[in-house]
């Protein structure tokens, strides 16, 4: 019984290995966020890292490692276990005591193992969004308040984004969206204490307390608070300046402070939290 379970194990893995393409692919594909769904989805992950690190540099597995040290928090018990393993990886001493200097170095290290450079959004621009995202925020930033809001109010949702790194692995991109929002964000006020929540201009509730956020990417900041502990005190925080000293310790792209605008500008792209090498 036991040889026939290890011979079905076996099996599995090498068919799931032949799918993937090779040892590199497979790995990285137990790093995408949906893993965390799955019973010991952590462990498998941590026994991907760890194979990672052995390996040869490859962009398959470098590239989606490099991007979980930016979509999970330093806090999360996983985090510290990404950075030893592309600290292994690439050679570098990187201390997870410090993760702003930590990330920069990896992201650095990375670009120069791939042959690449990083932009304004970091190493979040190292991928294209997803078409179906592409659509979902294009809807968001459309014409259409009432299916705007709708989107917004689904990010956490089962047909959403169900966790802070899935959410930036998709979107985290978006923050540096400067397009307009068409919806009213409020907190909504529940059991747990409130909650951010979008509104057509001509549904919103009498009384209720905006959260002042008109671009997409900043709606998509606030979007955050939904997923996440450390969300602010009050909803009338400056969305900016809450996110601002986040990304620059995560290195994530964030909106540009706003500045006065003459009739007839746009406002300008955001950037990512360290610069650009």
């Amino acid at each position: 019984m036991v040889l026939r379970v290890v011979v079905v194990v076996v099996g599995a893995l090498t068919f799931f290995i032949w799918a993937s393409g090779g040892i590199a692919p497979a790995a990285a594909r137990l790093l995408q966020p949906d893993m965390t769904t799955l019973p010991a989805g952590e462990s498998i992950r941590h026994a991907a890292l760890a194979l990672i690190a052995r390996r040869p540099v490859s962009p398959d597995s470098l590239k989606p490692l490099v991007r979980l040290a930016h979509t999970l928090p330093p806090d999360d018990e996983s985090w510290p276990i990404v950075l030893a393993a592309g600290a292994q990886l690439l050679g570098q001493r990187l201390d997870p005591k410090t993760p702003a200097e930590s990330l920069a170095r990896l992201d650095a290290a990375a670009a120069s193992a791939l042959g690449t450079r990083l932009g304004p959004l970091g190493v979040l621009e190292w991928w294209p969004t997803d078409p179906f995202y592409v659509t979902w925020l294009n809807e968001m930033a459309g014409t259409d308040p009432s299916r705007a809001a709708a989107l917004f109010n689904g990010i956490g949702s089962r047909e959403g984004l169900p966790s802070a790194e899935w959410y930036l692995t998709e979107v985290g991109r978006a923050f540096a969206d400067p397009r307009p929002v068409p919806f009213v964000l409020i907190a909504d006020t529940n059991g747990r204490g409130w909650a951010p929540r979008a509104f057509p201009p001509d549904k919103v509730p009498e009384g209720a307390r905006r959260i002042d956020a008109p671009t997409l990417g900043e709606a998509l900041v606030v979007g955050m608070w939904s997923l996440v502990d450390g969300r602010p005190d009050s909803p009338t925080v400056d969305v900016i300046a809450w996110w601002s000293p986040i990304a620059r310790m995560r290195g994530l792209p964030a909106p540009a402070p706003r500045v006065p605008q003459a009739a007839g500008t746009t406002t300008q792209a955001g950037t990512t939290g360290h610069p650009a090498r």
